[in-house]
């Protein structure tokens, strides 16, 4: 809001005619209470303990023995372990802003700690002090396999069309975040530039991810059906043996109902029976099938404008990442 608000040269509409009972415009372009919030709420997370083990951003927290009559603590107080995709996405495109308006380089750093976990929790590592990645795990590692990005719902098949955009939305932000910097101020005296020596790290940075990006964008085409559409299930193809199969400890995941999977007719007849069906997804087991021989991005919901969305949006990152328009 800082950066870009407000964003046009139209004033607040109904300022001129009720200037005496609304005051001035709600906000000006660069207004600094909008820059101070935007600080002291990055202060409060990286004080909140919202990150688990691995770096990543957890859900967020909720009462502790809240339910069937109880106000429990009355304080949120319990955290929930379970891990998506698109918060560690939105804190990108947050420090990406935070940077320019500041012109601290430690919010760019703390972004670049955030990338290498995500790229970890897919099983994909830097090797010592060597600029090139390579994937090291070929089981589950918090959030894929075989270094590509995965929902913990995409293999039961059991993701909510909301889950289906949250892996699009990571690498919205992610592009975001390693949009080349400028070397000079947007707007001298509000924002800032790079230096030579910044700007060169941070595009070396970038094109190193580009690789791990590309190979999730390689995923993700190889699971277009014969019109074209992409599945969710980028990983499908490897399918780790030890792909969890319960959720993680102190974990709810309160994004993907499975029940309204079977409530409400999204199960084919082929499928096994309902009962089964809600366990196994619960418990995100495969429900037996053989991936070798079925379209498994057709089940669950299947193929939406979600997916196609998620699809496009890594083929996008790929591509100004690794600087391929130019």
């Amino acid at each position: 809001m800082y950066l870009s608000s407000p964003g046009d040269a139209i004033d607040f509409p109904f300022a001129a005619s009720n200037s005496e009972t609304l005051g001035s415009m709600p906000g000006r372009p660069h207004d600094p209470k909008y820059l101070k919030a935007a600080i002291d709420g990055y202060q409060w997370l990286n004080n909140s303990n919202m990150t688990n083990t691995q770096g990543l951003y957890v859900d967020g927290y909720h009462i502790k023995g809240y339910g069937h009559g109880s106000i429990g603590t009355g304080k949120c107080d319990e955290r929930n372990e379970m891990v998506y995709t698109y918060n560690q996405g939105v804190i990108l495109s947050g420090l990406r802003g935070l940077w320019e308006a500041t012109g601290n380089s430690s919010y760019l750093e703390d972004g670049y700690i955030l990338i290498r976990s995500v790229m970890a929790s897919t099983g994909w590592y830097w090797e010592g002090q060597s600029n090139l990645p390579i994937y090291k795990s070929s089981g589950w590692a918090g959030l894929g396999q075989y270094g590509v990005l995965e929902e913990l719902c995409d293999r039961s098949g059991s993701c909510s069309q909301d889950s289906q955009t949250f892996k699009g939305i990571f690498f919205q932000h992610l592009t975001q975040f390693c949009e080349a910097l400028p070397l000079h101020a947007a707007v001298p005296g509000k924002t800032y530039g790079a230096s030579k020596v910044l700007k060169e790290i941070h595009d070396s940075f970038c094109k190193v991810v580009g690789i791990w990006v590309s190979h999730n964008a390689e995923a993700a085409l190889s699971t277009r059906d014969q019109s074209g559409l992409f599945g969710t299930w980028w990983g499908y193809r490897y399918a780790a043996k030890d792909y969890p199969e319960r959720l993680p400890l102190d974990a709810v995941d309160y994004r993907n109902n499975a029940t309204v999977l079977i409530s409400r007719g999204w199960a084919t007849p082929q499928q096994e029976s309902s009962s089964t069906r809600r366990d196994n997804i619960h418990l995100g087991k495969s429900s037996g099938t053989d991936f070798s021989t079925t379209d498994v991005n057709d089940r669950g919901r299947g193929r939406t404008v979600e997916t196609q969305q998620g699809g496009l949006a890594v083929l996008r990152s790929s591509w100004e990442l690794l600087d391929l328009g130019r």
